[in-house]
């Protein structure tokens, strides 16, 4: 455990640092702006000079109007003036020209000065702005820099606390083991015992793999297991009670016997296919996940809480488990007596027979959603559409029907995999399913691909690497879901 920090941050240094850094000048402030220049401070008054000056600069070529003399002196004047105005021309044009020269120096001076203050004090502005902002800045950092301190404090303190802790805890440690080498040597156990017995007990553990996975996993084959041993009892007492009436001498009802014979015929092989979804569809854990892509849906489609799921050929169960967890009322539907039994000691919901012939039962528009995976590719064609028309016919209006199956547009699932299940009749590519759906009286039917195959198998590069992944590595199953008019 690292010990506390024995030189705890100065936020003041720190805070001198990035003043330093960010070239802030001392508190006083003495090298800013403190006030916008002013180069000509009379300029006005300069302007009204040089408007006089401009008035006699042009020396000897104006005539005075002489409004104190008489109307009849003033003609005489001015005449007399204009006379010497021609003789002094000669003396006076240098005077001119240099009046005129110096007052247009002396304009483009005053001009220049103008526009120096104004850059300057421009520039005072930018200055001032660029100021406040790093003042600004300076705040906000010395803000973080104090929560950081602050932050800073109570890691230290957790640190402290944790170092007690360990050292209570090494303590702690010391003291047990001198308890085990006590009781170790009370029991008198040499090191070749202990090491047996650690062995032993690592390959028992090993035999009964007792992981969480691995006790769910010998739950539930001990579940399956209890349920096949159901079924088999079943048939046993049919077959036993025909066997007795025709034991006991009496005349057998050879309609019942026929009946009783045809059923325990259907059922036959029912364990048969319960161990064959178990090896090979999948752990119940990885089917309830990929389930859960349709609960959003079916949240939609429950119409309130006496919303009501039918779920045909739910086979063991994880569809129903799902709902039952979201608090959704459901019913399955199953032919194999063995899940059907599965299902029922796991408390879920679900009656056993064929399905066709317990939907003829179902009242018109008493569902909200119906479902059906990986039932469909079981199907005649004759079948699918009398499936399709009794879901839409206990649909109540705007239902939803959900079927899963199969993807024929991925090559290894509809050439291998797909034949699989021996009890699969045919691919049913989706452009079918969708039309099949929307003819018998479905609207907004959707096609949602799913399960692609992981991403190591796929191929990686050229165009002819993403159109193999297409066909090769694509969706493996599909989804068709549409809605009752």
């Amino acid at each position: 455990m690292t010990p506390p920090s024995e030189h705890p941050i100065d936020t003041e240094e720190l805070m001198a640092r990035v003043r330093a850094t960010l070239g802030q000048t001392d508190a006083t402030g003495e090298d800013g702006p403190s006030a916008p220049v002013v180069l000509s401070p009379h300029f006005h008054q300069e302007q009204l000079l040089l408007d006089q000056a401009q008035r006699v600069a042009n020396v000897g070529t104006t005539v005075p109007p002489f409004g104190g003399l008489s109307p009849i002196l003033r003609p005489v004047a001015r005449l007399t003036t204009r006379a010497l105005h021609l003789l002094l021309q000669v003396i006076t044009v240098d005077q001119r020209v240099f009046n005129s020269l110096l007052l247009n120096v002396v304009r483009m001076t005053s001009a220049g000065l103008a526009q120096g203050e104004a850059a300057l004090n421009e520039r005072w502005r930018q200055s001032a702005v660029a100021a406040a902002a790093r003042e600004r800045r300076i705040t906000e950092l010395e803000s973080a820099i104090a929560a950081l301190g602050t932050a800073l404090a109570a890691r230290e303190r957790d640190i402290a606390t944790l170092a007690e802790r360990q050292a209570a805890a090494d303590g702690a440690l010391v003291e047990q083991a001198a308890r085990v080498t006590a009781l170790e040597a009370a029991a008198g156990l040499a090191e070749g015992e202990r090491r047996g017995l650690g062995e032993a007990v690592e390959r028992a553990g090993r035999r009964l793999d007792l992981t969480d996975t691995g006790l769910a996993e010998v739950r539930h084959r001990v579940a399956a297991a209890q349920s096949s041993v159901a079924a088999q009892e079943r048939r046993l007492v049919n077959l036993g009670e025909v066997a007795r009436q025709a034991l006991s001498g009496q005349p057998p009802d050879g309609l019942a016997v026929a009946r009783t014979a045809v059923d325990e015929a259907a059922h036959a092989l029912d364990a048969l296919y319960a161990d064959f979804e178990e090896h090979f569809r999948g752990g119940a854990a990885d089917i309830t996940d990929r389930l859960r892509v349709y609960l959003p849906d079916v949240r939609a489609g429950v119409g309130g809480p006496d919303g009501r799921v039918l779920d045909l050929g739910c086979g063991r169960g994880e569809w129903l488990s799902l709902l039952a967890g979201e608090g959704i009322a459901a019913r399955g539907i199953d032919a194999n007596r063995i899940q059907v039994e599965f299902c029922r000691a796991a408390g879920l919901d679900v009656v056993e027979g064929d399905v066709f012939a317990l939907l003829a039962a179902v009242p018109d528009a008493s569902t909200d959603v119906v479902t059906a995976f990986h039932l469909i590719e079981h199907l005649t064609y004759d079948r699918l559409v009398e499936l399709l028309d009794h879901a839409v016919r206990i649909l109540r209006p705007a239902g939803l029907l959900i079927l899963e199956t199969p993807n024929p547009d991925n090559v290894l699932v509809g050439s291998c995999q797909f034949y699989l299940d021996p009890t699969h009749r045919h691919p049913l590519p989706s452009p079918l399913v969708k039309f099949l759906a929307a003819a018998r009286g479905l609207r907004d039917v959707e096609v949602r691909p799913l399960h692609p195959s992981p991403e190591y198998e796929r191929l990686d590069g050229s165009d002819v690497a993403a159109r193999l992944n297409r066909y090769f590595y694509g969706p493996r199953d599909y989804a068709v879901l549409g809605f009752k008019a």
